[in-house]
């Protein structure tokens, strides 16, 4: 019933409430910490669910939304039976009943028709205390609306080529942070200041370098500082999967120093080669063809980091050295014959 679970998201006023969304199962909520779920999305909507998040505003924290529409991954996928979605929804009473947000809608799931079918994630700008400001990154572009999500304008994005993957988040005061993959027309990442407004703060070597999909993950306690995990053939640290199969992923840190955060505004630090590679089946770090990605950093240590791919790593010192905390070995003692299967599909799923 559940399937893949992609979203998840923690009710910043009870920490016993918890939302959970599956790809193919729908928005799950829990009011006891996980012990008991209830289905919350409408039952004879699309329930392709891949991000959840809520207004943490005073006096907005029963507001919520959840994203639709999975790009990639879906074991279906391989014979291109992806679970699209049909665009974004909204809750008013804590998650209980939700509509959908015109705008973001086609009403057609089964056909890809609106570049809203396939989202990655929806923010919330907690720094604006009159407008509700969100971001969305949609297959291609990065959209803004300042009224709660009935209006959008696109921020970023091509209309001539587009990026398949997107990624965006926003700090407590309101900076955004933005990703376009390179195959799109304009690609690369980009930071927003709501007084100088986008800027281009590819790290060295990006301006014609490949990356597919990456993520971002801001510093609680600095949010000056931002880290970008990816897949990023031809660059990066090179590892294996359990197949021998080649991958790239690679590890920067952005800090912030002046201006709008280019040339000597902002300083990169290369962590690619502190990515976690033991040479051995169970011990290295594998995104799946950047299906399994992650990073985040710890709310009140800030060189305490996490990276996530099919294991998940934890650094004591922003990406020096790690420690492996999780893994995927139950995986292979299921059935290796079913998984190695599995792997043959464009995405390589297990």
């Amino acid at each position: 019933m559940g399937g893949r679970t992609r979203a998840l998201a923690i009710d910043v006023t009870d920490d016993n409430v918890i939302f959970a969304g599956s790809v193919n199962g729908g928005l799950y909520k829990s009011i006891n910490g996980g012990q008991n779920w209830t289905r919350v999305s409408p039952i004879t909507t699309n329930p392709a669910v891949t991000w959840v998040a809520q207004d943490t505003r005073p006096g907005h924290t029963n507001t919520w939304y959840y994203t639709t529409g999975e790009g990639v991954g879906a074991s279906g996928s391989g014979a291109n039976a992806y679970y699209l979605g049909n665009g974004m929804w909204k809750s008013t009473d804590g998650g209980s009943t939700w509509t959908s947000l015109t705008f973001t809608s086609s009403n057609t799931p089964a056909v890809f028709d609106n570049i809203w079918d396939i989202t990655y994630k929806v923010a919330t700008d907690p720094s604006d205390s009159v407008n509700s400001v969100l971001y969305a990154a949609t297959y291609g572009a990065i959209y803004r609306s300042a009224n709660g999500g009935s209006a959008w304008t696109k921020m970023l994005g091509s209309t001539s080529a587009y990026s398949y993957y997107t990624d965006v988040d926003v700090t407590t005061t309101g900076i955004a942070y933005a990703y376009l993959s390179s195959d799109g027309g304009q690609k690369g990442i980009f930071r927003r200041d709501p007084s100088t407004g986008w800027a281009n703060i590819n790290p060295p070597g990006w301006d014609t370098g490949s990356y597919n999909r990456v993520v971002i993950g801001i510093n609680p306690s600095n949010e000056n500082e931002v880290y970008f995990l990816g897949e990023t053939p031809n660059m990066g640290k090179t590892t294996t999967n359990y197949r021998g199969d080649i991958e790239w992923s690679s590890l920067w840190k952005y800090t912030y120093v002046s201006g709008n955060g280019t040339g000597v505004g902002g300083v990169w630090t290369d962590l690619s080669v502190n990515i976690p590679f033991t040479g051995t089946e169970m011990g290295n770090f594998n995104s799946q063809g950047g299906y399994d990605l992650i990073v985040r950093v710890h709310p009140a240590h800030q060189n305490v980091v996490y990276i996530g791919g099919t294991n998940l790593f934890r650094s004591d010192d922003a990406f020096t050295t790690s420690t492996m905390i999780s893994h995927r070995r139950i995986r292979f003692v299921v059935d290796n014959s079913f998984l190695y299967k599995l792997s043959e599909s464009p995405f390589r799923r297990a």
